[in-house]
């Protein structure tokens, strides 16, 4: 993921700041959708 390798090994300090601090909501963002995703899968099988 981009924003978690930059928040790790950025050289800007400014941009690494700004990912280290948006990286949780976008982790959350990404479980939500791929619970989503999961869900709306398993009701188009049925």
């Amino acid at each position: 993921m981009m924003f978690q390798d930059y928040a790790l090994t950025g050289k800007d300090p400014v941009v690494r700041s700004f990912a280290e601090q948006t990286l949780p909501t976008l982790k959350a963002h990404l479980a939500a959708i791929n619970a989503l995703d999961v869900k709306y899968k398993n009701l188009a099988v049925k």
